[in-house]
């Protein structure tokens, strides 16, 4: 066991019941319900590694979340879909883990490694016979050394030991590994994590990323995650939130595994990582726990920033995607906005409850209380990088595209022109203030949060999960008024409309 290194303190304490904004009534609405008790504890180890912990007086287990401050954002043209492929193969196993003899096992992999890239070069440049001979060559391999692989020891490992809500997931800023473990557990994660970030071994890459090519075609093949596709790539012609998060197809289909393990060791440093830890746990325990098991990780080069700015939109765009699996017509009409760091993402966060939170809801009133459409939500999601305000809506039958984008339009230049009553205001500012409340009584939805803005706003960012209550509950109407007449500009929309072919 290596020795812990030092820590030093992160803000120490913060406690989300002092919060006089959350526990205040908004003027003209019923009073909130009762803040929780919540402490957020923090330390930063010398490589780097940001540990948060939130004692949860309930029942004994500790809700884990590590998350990785890179996505799809981060990838260059020709290796889209890098960043999701590694979350694959970070379940792939270690030396210690998946393996029954890493020593036999590693010169197999270092030949895989070898022929699968010649493999695609011959398949992309149409040397077929070249192709078929590698093609046995590597299935051969792969033969080999599928005797030495138990599969999913990780996972199964985890799950024996009373693991829930074992997953992970890629996005465009982030990448997150996540479970809940019974509270006596704590040194197994630490374990399990050191071991994935020291030593990982890409085995079973080819077979892994078919699976993964799979996904790719799956998604496309699902209509609205089509459309959502098309949608981004219209509004985004310079960023890389243009990208799908799962990679373009040739891209996948030409990364090999020492791209991956490049990518890895690029990103995948102490000091480009967030571990939280909510429940059943005492906090300096934890952070004796991390000093001993990541302490030693060494801290990692500062990765190339995203310096691609979006170029001001000029006009609207709009994009009309044909289906043969689509079923009804889908609209979806964006905006760009700030990121989420911006002083004007509460107003925005309000607008979209304001539009589509709960069943008396503007969207729900005027498009789907009319019969017009069947369904229609508006949302300000939590991005690094200025993203998209988008609302989606489903036609009803009867009724046409092009009735629909009217509706919408009409709702967002209400916003822009008449002033939000106080009633209404007040019901939208208590709705978001009860979900934000629910929220943080699920620990692992709480360790989520206290990840996410941490990861994405930098040092303390996770203080926005105390501080939100007081920023929504300090949006007034004109606020609204004057972020929707900034970004919600029908001459700067971009509308991505799904038919059925």
């Amino acid at each position: 066991m290596t020795r812990p290194r030092p820590l030093r303190p992160l803000d120490a304490v913060a406690a989300l019941a002092s919060l006089a904004a959350l526990a205040a009534p908004v003027r003209g609405q019923v009073p909130p319900p009762e803040p929780l008790t919540l402490e957020v504890h923090g330390r930063v180890l010398e490589n780097g590694l940001v540990v948060l912990v939130a004692p949860w007086a309930g029942a004994p287990v500790i809700a884990f979340n590590m998350k990785f401050r890179v996505g799809s954002v981060n990838e260059r043209p020709g290796q889209t879909g890098i960043a999701h492929i590694l979350e694959h193969m970070l379940w792939k196993g270690t030396r210690t883990l998946g393996t029954t003899d890493y020593e036999a096992e590693l010169p197999l992999l270092a030949a895989i490694a070898s022929v699968g890239p010649a493999l695609d070069a011959a398949r992309r440049e149409g040397r077929q016979d070249e192709a078929v001979r590698l093609e046995a060559e590597l299935d051969a391999l792969q033969g080999r050394a599928r005797p030495y692989v138990v599969k999913e020891e990780q996972w199964s490992l985890l799950e024996r030991h009373g693991a829930t809500g074992l997953n992970a997931s890629t996005s465009n800023d982030l990448t997150d590994y996540y479970y809940t473990l019974p509270s006596n557990r704590l040194e197994l994660w630490a374990w399990m994590e050191r071991d994935r970030l020291r030593d990982p071994v890409l085995r079973e890459y080819y077979q892994e990323r078919d699976t993964v090519i799979e996904e790719r075609q799956s998604g496309v093949d699902e209509p609205l995650g089509h459309l959502w596709e098309e949608y981004e790539a219209a509004a985004f012609h310079a960023h890389p939130y243009g990208q799908p998060v799962v990679g373009w197809l040739s891209d996948i289909q030409s990364i090999g595994p020492g791209e991956v393990e490049r990518f890895f060791r690029a990103w995948y440093a102490p000091n480009q990582a967030v571990a939280v830890a909510v429940g059943d746990v005492d906090p300096e325990e934890v952070f004796r726990t991390a000093g001993r098991y990541f302490g030693d990780l060494p801290r990692g080069d500062p990765p190339p920033p995203v310096v691609t700015v979006e170029p001001p939109q000029t006009g609207p765009r709009r994009v009309v995607v044909g289906h043969e699996g689509a079923a009804v017509p889908q609209v979806l009409v964006g905006f760009h906005r700030p990121g989420v760091g911006h002083e004007d993402t509460p107003a925005l966060d309000v607008l979209a409850g304001l539009l589509s939170t709960g069943r008396s809801s503007r969207l729900a009133r005027e498009l789907v209380d009319t019969g017009l459409a069947v369904a229609a939500s508006a949302q300000n999601p939590d991005t690094r990088y200025p993203g998209l305000f988008t609302l989606h809506a489903v036609p009803a039958a009867g009724h046409t595209v092009e009735e629909v984008e009217s509706a919408l339009a009409r709702a967002v230049g209400r916003l822009r022109e008449e002033p939000v009553g106080e009633a209404e205001m007040a019901k939208v500012l208590r709705q978001l203030r009860t979900a934000h409340l629910r929220a943080l009584r699920d620990p692992a939805r709480l360790a989520d949060l206290l990840a996410t803005y941490e990861a994405l706003l930098g040092a303390g960012g996770w203080r926005r999960v105390l501080d939100y209550p007081g920023l929504v509950a300090a949006v007034g109407p004109e606020d609204l008024r004057r972020v929707a007449s900034t970004y919600l500009l029908d001459e700067l929309s971009t509308t991505a409309v799904l038919l059925p072919r």
